[in-house]
């Protein structure tokens, strides 16, 4: 999984996901940057690992990010007229996953990062890897 990243980027947090298919192994990443300006930039990345790491979501963390809880082990992420389910393996990797979350939203919040604007270009390395087959994406 550690290849798909740019040598600039850090991995905050990779945390195990439930899968409707046995065998099919998926990560929900937290990937940050410092940007030009020396500001902390993040997105999420969705990782499915079968025979080899592909990247099958990218999500930057914009300032209008919003983290709930679902109810049932998970978690929702909804930003920019997106929304997206997540649901870790364990109790223990939900709260870890909600911790990193909410620090990099309130960076978001905390340096205005909105869609449009001049930060997170970086993230275009990312988009152009999408590859998970089409039974990936729409799990």
């Amino acid at each position: 999984m550690f290849y798909l990243l740019r040598s600039d980027d850090t991995l905050k947090m990779a945390v195990k996901l439930e899968s409707i298919h046995a065998g099919r192994m998926r990560y929900l990443v937290v990937v940050s940057c410092i940007s030009k300006q020396n500001l902390e930039e993040s997105c999420l990345l969705g990782v499915d690992c079968n025979k080899r790491a592909k990247i099958g979501l990218v999500l930057p963390v914009w300032a209008d990010t919003k983290i709930t809880l679902d109810g049932d082990g998970g978690f929702s992420v909804s930003s920019s007229e997106r929304h997206h389910i997540f649901k870790p393996v364990s109790v223990q990797a939900m709260w870890s996953a909600l911790q990193t979350l909410h620090k990099a939203s309130a960076k978001a919040r905390e340096y205005h990062y909105f869609m449009g604007g001049l930060t997170h270009s970086w993230i275009e390395y990312y988009e152009k890897k999408i590859e998970s087959d089409r039974s990936c994406l729409n799990e």
